[in-house]
């Protein structure tokens, strides 16, 4: 159980640009219980995967399509950019790279009902005639602190995530905790890790926006 940060900053970028026009929820999903999302009767599904559980994404995905058959199956995170080749023809679309300014654009596409225009949605990637097309991908966002803080509120039952006894190990159980992001990427070019692909470049968040989100997690949460 964590707090899928990544997705956090996809919700809270969407609403600050289409507020009412959107409904987020950032389900904690099984391939064995997928009433959550059925209930929801989503226009729009979207999954981040990492490497290791990249496959178990791919069965889900499969199982949603036999019930769902017309709701667009999305996905990004680090495994689909690193290897855009991969993707699997359960999925419709990727996002590659940095996420939030190009599923943004993405997303009013779908609303404004031109998904064949689809081609102007920068870093997307899409089966067309059963060959994979990629579009170029945006520039990435700077200023960091563009960004607005994560959508935690959107997280499932996200209050048995923060109450998790996560410090245990260091007999200090019974502490709320939750994660703060303040870069993005890596100074290092290491061939065997991502950042480098996924970021591009390291970046940093200002002392003051961190400061401002931690005040703020600490007051809300």
């Amino acid at each position: 159980q964590y707090i899928p940060t990544g997705l956090c900053y996809l919700s809270a970028y969407l609403k600050r640009t289409l507020a009412a026009k959107v409904e987020i929820r950032i389900l904690p999903l099984s391939i064995l219980n997928l009433n959550q999302l059925f209930n929801f009767n989503p226009d729009l599904i979207g999954f981040s995967a990492l490497t290791h559980n990249f496959n178990m994404v791919r069965k889900m995905a499969s199982e949603i399509k036999k019930t769902v058959k017309n709701v667009p199956l999305v996905i990004g995170g680090q495994h689909i950019s690193m290897a855009p080749w991969s993707m699997p023809a359960e999925f419709d679309y990727a996002i590659l790279g940095e996420g939030e300014e190009a599923f943004l654009i993405f997303v009013q596409t779908l609303l404004s009902g031109s998904v064949q225009s689809k081609t102007n949605c920068p870093g997307a990637q899409f089966w067309q005639n059963g060959k994979l097309t990629t579009v170029p991908k945006l520039g990435l966002i700077e200023p960091l602190d563009n960004i607005p803080f994560p959508d935690r509120d959107s997280v499932a039952d996200i209050e048995s995530i923060i109450t998790l006894d996560s410090y245990r190990r260091f007999n200090k159980s019974g502490l709320r905790s939750m994660q703060v992001t303040t870069s993005r990427g890596c100074p290092y070019k290491c061939k065997f890790c991502q950042p480098s692909i996924m970021w591009d470049k390291f970046r940093l968040h200002s002392p003051e926006y961190i400061a401002e989100e931690i005040n703020f997690i600490v007051s809300r949460y």
